[in-house]
């Protein structure tokens, strides 16, 4: 058989037909045998075959998911060149165009977008200038991102938008993309938030209530600017913590306050406790303090809100109560002694006691002026050590210290001597040790007898300025009443001798006549 030769241009045209229609049956077959998801093979050495109808649909396809993707965004997209001009916009763009008879060609595809910013004048033309200085930023490279919030109002409603530019490609620059959002729900929404933010900081003003929280997994606080008003803290310089809030408060009421926080973690229960704050310039406030700690699904405690409110007012006013209520007891208990004893040592004795028990006094003195002596001698007390009743006693019978006393001043001047803030009065000789035994003020009341003071009550309390007006106008009534009885005692202590020396005179004159 002789050899067909294929140079001739016949040969070659059905060689050519015959090699495109085996390309067509072999891409066909590949097509099918990778379900058309594949646009190109390779074989075993590495060499490459495009299926040229895969890449295209693959190509269509990939173009038609990102249309519809920005379709089916919410936001008013934009394709920009890299000289401002549309290219390319979504349905959302087009609605809001037609929407707003901002129609152009296209729906201004071939507009040049950064000359519509420029131009733009009257109101709202600054943002305008902005929003196109900021798209030269991104097309030109010098910004990576470019974002602003504006308002498009109508006729019919207000509304804003924000705007977001980005590059189209991050590799090379070919253009930016420009997205209009619609925020107006959100605005609305931050408004009504500030404007309950603000009603609600009102209320706290008025109400005078601050509101704080804490987040027990990062421990970050939050106070309000009530809560800072009523610590006296600078918001601008303060940063609240659970350590610093520690430290404003009273250092023996720090212990109360964690215990109280231990038991509301355990018990899972809302919370009320009242303690006191030290200031810097040494006042004292008193602050209520309520709280709820939150949990999560798996019981672990995440957050603490609480309020806090300045009582000091109302802490004083019923401290005040409780005191006037514990001076009328001691008042009533020392009346009721007088009536039935007859014997100055048991009055003095009980008088103190009653101080002591029923006023929940710390300690209870009652010393007399022996007119031979003319020393003040300690008769009675109640609620002191042995060491520093000796010691008292010592510098009463000393020449030197006994004029210093408070006790000496108010028999000398026979009035009430005051010490509200014992711990810090120099007047006080034993001032360390009362500060040690807790006493924290003491008055020291004359026993006035026809003008002259026979004697003195001595009271020590554990708070500091316990002895203000009415307490001290009651007690003033409770030393004259202790006089009077003194005066009363003494009397009958007179009447009896006279009694029993007139019957021993009559009895002597009988016998002398018998």
């Amino acid at each position: 058989m002789s050899e067909t030769k294929s140079g001739s241009p016949a040969n070659a045209t059905e060689e050519i037909t015959a090699l495109i229609e085996v390309l067509h049956t072999t891409g066909q077959r590949i097509e099918d045998l990778t379900g058309g998801e594949v646009d190109a093979v390779a074989d075993r050495t590495g060499r490459t075959f495009l299926l040229r109808r895969a890449q295209d649909r693959l190509r269509f396809s990939k173009a038609a998911r990102q249309t519809a993707i920005l379709n089916a965004l919410p936001a008013h997209v934009a394709l920009l060149d890299t000289e401002g001009v549309i290219t390319s916009v979504n349905e959302a763009w087009q609605r809001f165009a037609s929407a707003n008879m901002l129609q152009g060609p296209a729906d201004a595809i071939g507009l040049n977008y950064l000359g519509i910013c420029e131009s733009a004048r009257g109101e709202g033309s600054s943002e305008a200038a902005h929003v196109a200085a900021g798209i030269r930023a991104v097309l030109d490279g010098s910004a990576k991102r470019f974002s602003i919030e504006y308002p498009c109002h109508s006729p019919a409603e207000q509304r804003w938008f924000l705007l977001t530019v980005t590059p189209l490609s991050n590799e090379r620059l070919t253009g930016a993309v420009v997205m209009h959002l619609d925020v107006t729900q959100q605005r609305q929404l931050a408004q009504e938030l500030e404007i309950e933010r603000s009603r609600l900081v009102a209320a706290q003003q008025v109400a005078k209530v601050g509101s704080w929280e804490t987040d027990l997994t990062t421990l970050s606080v939050i106070w309000s600017r009530e809560t800072h008003r009523i610590h006296e803290t600078d918001p601008a310089t303060f940063r609240p913590s659970h350590q610093a809030f520690l430290s404003l408060i009273h250092p023996e009421d720090r212990a109360l306050v964690d215990e109280a926080f231990a038991r509301s973690l355990d018990q899972r229960a809302a919370c009320a406790i009242e303690h006191r704050l030290l200031l810097p310039d040494g006042r004292i406030k008193f602050v209520e303090e309520r709280w709820q700690v939150l949990f999560d699904q798996q019981g672990k405690a995440y957050r603490a809100i609480g309020t806090c409110q300045d009582v000091t007012e109302k802490a004083r006013a019923n401290a005040h109560i409780r005191r006037l209520n514990r001076v009328y007891a001691v008042l009533s208990g020392i009346n009721s002694l007088i009536v039935r004893v007859h014997d100055r040592n048991e009055l003095f004795r009980e008088a103190c006691r009653i101080a002591v028990e029923v006023g929940a006094f710390r300690m209870a003195l009652i010393c007399t002026v022996d007119r031979d002596s003319m020393k003040i001698v300690p008769v009675a007390s109640a609620g002191k050590g042995v060491d520093l009743l000796a010691a008292i006693k010592r510098a009463l019978a000393s020449s030197d210290d006994a004029p210093k006393t408070m006790v000496a001043l108010a028999v000398r001047d026979k009035k009430p001597v005051l010490s509200n803030d014992s711990q810090n009065d120099p007047r006080l000789i034993f001032g360390k040790q009362y500060s040690e035994s807790g006493v924290r003020s003491l008055a020291v009341l004359p026993l006035l007898v026809a003008g002259e003071a026979v004697g003195v009550l001595a009271l020590y309390s554990r708070e500091s300025g316990f002895f203000v007006e009415e307490e001290l106008t009651l007690l003033t009534e409770l030393s004259g009443d202790i006089a009077f009885a003194i005066d009363h005692i003494g009397q009958q202590e007179r009447l009896d001798y006279l009694t029993y020396y007139d019957v021993l005179t009559g009895l002597a004159t009988r016998t002398l006549f018998l």
